[in-house]
C-alpha cells in the first residue's frame, strides 16, 4: 500500500483526577483441563503507552471477564484504569452461493479457539491459548516461547531465502516484531459456537480460520500508542467466498461514552473516534483519540499493480492491495441484530440497505462521517453519543485453500502526555540552551497550570560527564528547587516542580550506534540484553568487569578514550570451530566464572586451569575468532581481547569465545553460558602480558567495550564486521552546560487559553500516528518507503531497493495537507542497498519530529531495523 502521512487528534486541557488511575499489578495465567481449549480472556499485550486485551475468539480491546476491574479493554495510558475502548473485534462476511454469511466478534462471539482441520474445527486442545512472547525471552524463561506453535501457523524466524533459521539445539526460532507480540488461531467452522447478534441468520460458517499476530513496540513515543494487528485468513471450509468483506468493529468508549463523535479519512484509510467537548468525565479538556488504520489491504489482480504481502515480504506483481472500501457508523441502539443489517453496514450503506448519502454534497457514498473536523468542512458527525463504527475492505474473492492478510493499526493518539499520578500536561516550555556545547535539551510540562510561579528557572551541572549531576534553580527566589538530579535518560522519575516536571535529555558516555560495514550481521541483543546497556539495544557497554561488578570505582578507560573500534570476523563453521592460521583469530586473555567451583561438566574439566581464583585467568591462546581494531588510530591498531566463560551446568567451557545462538540460552543469566567478550584499550600483542593473568572481577582491566551479545546466524564468513560507534563526545553535558526557561504565571497557560487549537491539534496527532504506523511497519518488515525499484542483487531479484522519500513532498503531505498518491515517484534512488538488513534508514517521521516537534534525538533515531 501507499505510504501515508499527515495528521489526525483531539487535544483537550483539564486537569484529570489522580485517584483510582494506577492500573493494579495482575498476571495473565490462566488454566484449564487437561484436553479442553482455552477461551482466553486474560491475555493482554502491553508495551510502550498501551495495554489491550486479546482473546483468542476474534475480540481485542475488550476486557470480557472483567480482568482489570472493567469491561473496557485498551487502557491509555497501559499503567492506568483509563480507557478508550469498550470492545473491539473482527467481522467477516461473503456470499456462498446466494447466501450470506457473516461471523462476528462483538459482545458476543462466532468464533472458537483453534485451527480447521478438513474443513471442520479442530477438537479441544488446550494449545489453542493465546501466546506472548517479549524481547529478551527465550525458551528456557518462557512457556509461550517453548511451546510456540509453528506447526499451527506461529511465525517462525527465516533468511531471505525462506529458510527456518535454527538454534544452537536444532529448534525453530520464534518470530518477534517490535517488543512484545502475542500469536494465536481461531475460526468460524462450529456453528454451535456461534453466539452473535450481528452473525445471527447465516445458515452457515464461513469455514475461515484466522492467525493473528500482533505486536508493539516498547516506546514512550509515537510508535509507542501503536498495536499492529496482522491477520491471515485461511478459507479452510471448501465452499468459495464471494464478494467476501473484513471489517474492524469498535465500540470505542473513549473515556466517558455519552460524548462521542467519529470519523473517518479516505485518504488515510483511518477510522476513528474523537471527543464532542471540553469536558469528558475521565480525561476531562484533554481527550485522546482512538483509531483503526488500515496498514496492509487484502491483495485482488490488477493488471500493472503490485501488491505486498508482509507474511511471505514480497512484492506481488499484477495485484494491488485493497484499501478502505467503507466506512460505517451508528449509536447504541441501532446495532444490528441479524446477518443482513450487517452486510450492509460492511458495503457501507444504511442498515435497511439503502444507499448511503452524504448529506453535504447530496451524493452516493459508502464512506459515512467522512469530513475533515480540522478544518470544519465535509460530513461531519453531530449529536454526540455512545457511538459505535466500523472500518471494512472489500471485496474480494477467496476460493478454497486461498489465503489473505490484513494489517491493520490500532492507534491512539494524544497530544499531551499523561501521568496517573500527577494529570495531564497541558504544555510544553523548551528550555534555551545559554552556554555549552552538549547536543542534549531540558524542557518543562506544565501539569498543574494553578500551581504554576511565573518564575526564572536555570539548570546547571556539576561533575564529570560520565557521572554529571544537574540542578534546577528558581532564579526569582534565587534558590535551588532540585539538586543533584542523575536521570537524563528521558524515562523514569524527574522533579515534579512548582506545577511542573521538569525532564533533561541528553547524552552520556558511551555506545552510541553500531554499523554493518561489510558482510552479515552475526550478533543479536536478543536473549543478551538483560543488564539494559546503552549499546546494541541493551547488549553492549562501556565498562570493565571490575567496574560492572562494583569492585572498582571507575570504568578501565576514561569516557576521552573510547574509539570506533572494527570487529572482523574469521571463518568458523556453525560450531565456532575456526583455522587459527586466519589472521583475524586472535590470542585472548580467557577468564572463568566460578573458576574456584568442582567443574560443572565432565568436559570442562580440560579447560578449567586455574581454580584459586573467581573470574580467573584460565589461558592465553588463540580463543577468539575475530580481531578488534581501533579505526581511529592512523594507521589503525589492533586491540587485546579477552572473553569469560561460565563454570555452571548451562554453561559453554570449551576454550573458546562462541555465544549462544538467538533462542538457545541466556547469555546474561547466571545459570547460563556468560560468553562475554572484552574489548582492551591496548595494542595487540601474542606474548602475555602479566598484568592480565589475575582476575577479572577484582584486577582493573582496561577494557573498552563489553559484549553481553548472542550470536544471530552461523557461521561466520570471511568479510564479515561489526563496527561500534561511540557517542560523540560533543554531545556529553559538562559544567560548560546552563539551560533557562520562564514558567507561566498561574492560571496563563497557553495551551489553556484555546480549547479549540487543543482539540485540532488532537485530531491531528491522530492522522500523524497513522504516518509513523506506515513507517514502522514498513521498517519492520524490511520495506523501503516507495516501492520502486526491484533491485536484481537482492535474493531471487524481488527486494524492493531502499529509497529515500523526497522530504519536501514529505512536509508537503504531513503538513501542508497535500494529498499522498500512490505513483509519486522515488527522487532518491539507493545505491547502498543492503539486501539483509536496513540498518542505516531513518524513519523520516522521526527526522520530522525532531525537526519539527523538538523530540529527543537520542530516544527518536534506534536502529530502524528492530530485528534481533
Amino acid at each position: 500500500m501507499r505510504n501515508r502521512t499527515l495528521v489526525l487528534l483531539i487535544a483537550l486541557v483539564v486537569l484529570v483526577p489522580v485517584s483510582a488511575l494506577a492500573l493494579p499489578p495482575s498476571m495473565s495465567t490462566v488454566t484449564t483441563p487437561d484436553g479442553v481449549a482455552m477461551v482466553h480472556d486474560t491475555a493482554y499485550i502491553q508495551s510502550g503507552e498501551l495495554l489491550m486485551m486479546v482473546n483468542n475468539q476474534g475480540s481485542f480491546g475488550y476486557d470480557r471477564t472483567g480482568f482489570f476491574g472493567k469491561n473496557d479493554g485498551l487502557h491509555y495510558p497501559g499503567t492506568c484504569t483509563t480507557t478508550v475502548m469498550f470492545a473491539s473485534g473482527l467481522w467477516l462476511g461473503a456470499r456462498v452461493g446466494d447466501q450470506i454469511r457473516v461471523s462476528t466478534s462483538e459482545y458476543q462471539v462466532d468464533y472458537m479457539p483453534g485451527t480447521i482441520v478438513g474443513g471442520v474445527a479442530s477438537p479441544d486442545n488446550p494449545q489453542f491459548r493465546v501466546y506472548k512472547i517479549g524481547a529478551g525471552d527465550t525458551k528456557f524463561t518462557n512457556v509461550d516461547y517453548a511451546e510456540w506453535p509453528f506447526a499451527d501457523g506461529a511465525p517462525v524466524v527465516r533468511d531471505h531465502e525462506g529458510n527456518d533459521l535454527l538454534d544452537a539445539d536444532g529448534d525453530r526460532i520464534p518470530l518477534l516484531k517490535g517488543d512484545e507480540a502475542i500469536w494465536t488461531a481461531f475460526n468460524d467452522a462450529d456453528m454451535s459456537g456461534h453466539n452473535s447478534d450481528p452473525g445471527s441468520g447465516s445458515i452457515g460458517p464461513l469455514g475461515v480460520e484466522v492467525q493473528l499476530y500482533a505486536y508493539a513496540y516498547d516506546s514512550t513515543g509515537d510508535s509507542g500508542r501503536i498495536i499492529f494487528m496482522h491477520y491471515t485468513l485461511i478459507n479452510q471450509g471448501g465452499n468459495s467466498l464471494d464478494s467476501m468483506h473484513v471489517a474492524f468493529w469498535a465500540d470505542p468508549d473513549l473515556g466517558d461514552a455519552g460524548d462521542d463523535l467519529v470519523g473517518c479519512d479516505t485518504v488515510l484509510n483511518i477510522g476513528y473516534c474523537y471527543n464532542a467537548d471540553d469536558d469528558d468525565a475521565v480525561y476531562g479538556d484533554k481527550s485522546p483519540t482512538v483509531g483503526f488504520g488500515l496498514i496492509n489491504g487484502p491483495i485482488v489482480p490488477s493488471p500493472g499493480g503490485i501488491a505486498w504481502q508482509p507474511g511471505t515480504g514480497r512484492w506481488i506483481p499484477g495485484y494491488r492491495n485493497l484499501e478502505m472500501t467503507a466506512f460505517s457508523k451508528y449509536i447504541n441502539g441501532t446495532d444490528p441484530s441479524i446477518n443482513i443489517e450487517t452486510w450492509n453496514y460492511m458495503r457501507g450503506h444504511e442498515i435497511d440497505g439503502s444507499t448511503t448519502i452524504n448529506p453535504v454534497n447530496g451524493l452516493p457514498t459508502n464512506f459515512m462521517v467522512s469530513g475533515n473536523p480540522v478544518n470544519g468542512t465535509g460530513w461531519l458527525d453531530y449529536n454526540a453519543a455512545d457511538r459505535r463504527y466500523m472500518m471494512t475492505t472489500g471485496s474480494f474473492t477467496m476460493q478454497s485453500g486461498d489465503t489473505q492478510e490484513v494489517v491493520i493499526a490500532v492507534m491512539v493518539g494524544s497530544t499531551y502526555p499523561f501521568d496517573c499520578h500527577i494529570g495531564i500536561f497541558t504544555e510544553t516550555i523548551n528550555a534555551t540552551h545559554d552556554a555549552g556545547t552538549s547536543g542534549g535539551r531540558a524542557f518543562a510540562l506544565i501539569a498543574s497550570p494553578d500551581s504554576t510561579s511565573g518564575h526564572d528557572y536555570q539548570i546547571t551541572f556539576t561533575g564529570p560527564v560520565d557521572n554529571i549531576l544537574w540542578h534546577l534553580w528558581d532564579v526569582t527566589l534565587g534558590q535551588v528547587v532540585a539538586a543533584d538530579q542523575t536521570n537524563v535518560s528521558g524515562k523514569g522519575a524527574y522533579p515534579y516542580v512548582d506545577g511542573m516536571l521538569v525532564k533533561v535529555i541528553g547524552y552520556r558516555p558511551g555506545i552510541g550506534s553500531w554499523e554493518i560495514p561489510n558482510g552479515t550481521r552475526r550478533f543479536t541483543w536478543a536473549g543478551a540484553d538483560a543488564f539494559q546497556f546503552e549499546g546494541f539495544n541493551g547488549a553492549m557497554t562501556w565498562n570493565s568487569p571490575c567496574h560492572f561488578f562494583g569492585v572498582c570505582d571507575e570504568p578501565g578507560v576514561p569516557a576521552n578514550r573510547l574509539r570506533r573500534v572494527l570487529l572482523k570476523l574469521a571463518a568458523t563453521d556453525s560450531e565456532g570451530s575456526f583455522d587459527d592460521t586466519d589472521p583475524n583469530v586472535s590470542y585472548a586473555y580467557r577468564y572463568l566464572r566460578n573458576a574456584t567451583g568442582a567443574p560443572a561438566r565432565p568436559e570442562f574439566v580440560p579447560f578449567i586451569i586455574n581454580q584459586t581464583q573467581n573470574y580467573g585467568f584460565q589461558s592465553f591462546e588463540k580463543s577468539v575468532p575475530l580481531s578488534a581494531w581501533d579505526i581511529d588510530a592512523n594507521p589503525a591498531r589492533r586491540l587485546v581481547v579477552g572473553h569469560l566463560e561460565n563454570n555452571v551446568n548451562g554453561g559453554l567451557v570449551d576454550g573458546k569465545y562462541w555465544p549462544p545462538l538467538i533462542g538457545a540460552a541466556d547469555n546474561t543469566a547466571t545459570v547460563g553460558p556468560r560468553e562475554w567478550l572484552w574489548i582492551f584499550d591496548t595494542d595487540y600483542s601474542e606474548i602475555v602480558d602479566a598484568e592480565f593473568t589475575g582476575s577479572a572481577l577484582t584486577d582493573q582491566l582496561p577494557v573498552m567495550y563489553m559484549s553481553t551479545a548472542a550470536l544471530r546466524s552461523v557461521p561466520f564468513e570471511t568479510g564479515d564486521e561489526f563496527l561500534i560507534i561511540p557517542v560523540d563526545s560533543n554531545l556529553f553535558f559538562s559544567e560548560a552546560d546552563t539551560f533557562s526557561f520562564t514558567s507561566p504565571l498561574p492560571g496563563l497557560s497557553m495551551a489553556g487559553t484555546n480549547v479549540g487549537m487543543n482539540k485540532l491539534a488532537s485530531i491531528t496527532d491522530l492522522r500523524h500516528l497513522d504516518s509513523v504506523a506506515q513507517a514502522k511497519f514498513e521498517e519492520t518488515n524490511w520495506t523501503c518507503a516507495c516501492p520502486c525499484l526491484a533491485d536484481p542483487t537482492c535474493a531471487g531479484g524481488n527486494e524492493t531497493a531502499i529509497n529515500v522519500m523526497d522530504i519536501v513532498g514529505f512536509i508537503d503531505v504531513a503538513f501542508r495537507g497535500i494529498p499522498a498518491v500512490n505513483d509519486r515517484p522515488c527522487p532518491t534512488e539507493r545505491t547502498d542497498v543492503n539486501c539483509d538488513y536496513l540498518t542505516d534508514i531513518r524513519d523520516v517521521v522521526t527526522a520530522i519530529d525532531v525537526a519539527f516537534r523538538g523530540a529527543d534525538p537520542e530516544l527518536r533515531f534506534c536502529n530502524p531495523c528492530n530485528q534481533p
